[in-house]
């Protein structure tokens, strides 16, 4: 049985099942070695293929998702983790790691942040609108607890920023 040698080094080419999956493991320890953090699935794709182009006929029709969950086991050394409110973040780390992507969504003085697109406001006077309601709470959300006692909106001015 080959092992897979360190990326740095010589190329290695997966030819089954095995060897891809001890090419997986070995991305996978790198990484973890170097960033301490998942490697992402989204990396493994085109890491896999730089390495061997015929990589997907291992895969035997299935998607790489598909393909690396259903073999996240100790033996082949890597274990599968899902951001719990992004699905789309997706990462490989050792097995015996933990790992869970931080979800904290509070921004200053403790409040919940608010993301603003802004890109989708352009030419949309509606969306716009929203977008300077939703800056005005996201500044008042930076203020201490002392200034905020002190603000008064009146609900008819808050009702015509998101008209």
């Amino acid at each position: 049985m080959t092992t897979a040698p360190s990326t740095a080094s010589t190329p290695y080419f997966t030819t089954d099942t095995q060897n891809l999956m001890e090419r997986l493991k070995s991305m996978v320890l790198e990484n973890w070695q170097r960033n301490a953090e998942p490697l992402l699935l989204s990396n493994v794709a085109p890491m896999l293929a730089s390495i061997d182009p015929s990589y997907k006929a291992i895969l035997d029709g299935k998607r790489l998702k598909q393909f690396v969950t259903e073999n996240a086991i100790k033996e082949n050394g890597y274990q599968v983790v899902t951001h719990p409110t992004q699905k789309a973040k997706i990462g490989l780390i050792p097995f015996d790691e933990s790992f869970e992507y931080e979800t904290d969504t509070t921004g200053e003085n403790g409040r919940p942040s608010l993301a603003i697109d802004t890109h989708h406001s352009i030419g949309n006077t509606k969306t716009s609108k929203h977008s300077e309601g939703l800056a005005l709470i996201k500044a008042l959300g930076k203020l201490s607890e002392n200034d905020l006692e002190k603000i008064n909106i009146p609900i008819s001015v808050l009702v015509k920023l998101f008209q």
